[in-house]
């Protein structure tokens, strides 16, 4: 199973709908029970533009199939494990 990512552009409401990402997976996640393989993170990210960026997110397969109508708007699509 391979986990899932997205990227949002960096504007001036980005953090604030971040912030509803994390909320709304962590509010599922304790809903749902803490199962050990439930992860998510995000980092900021960049291209070659220097003043542009992204936040992207990453969730782990078990992440994702909980999240997955949560996160829809946003278009997830498999990728590597982050390292």
């Amino acid at each position: 199973m391979s986990w899932y990512s997205f990227r949002i552009p960096v504007t001036e409401r980005s953090d604030e709908i971040a912030f509803g990402i994390d909320h709304s997976c962590e509010q599922r996640r304790i809903e749902r029970g803490c199962h050990p393989d439930f992860r998510f993170f995000r980092t900021k990210e960049s291209d070659d533009e220097p003043n542009f960026g992204y936040i992207a997110f990453y969730f782990s397969p078990v992440a994702y199939s909980q999240c997955a109508d949560l996160l829809s708007e946003h278009h997830p699509l498999p990728c590597d494990t982050p390292t």
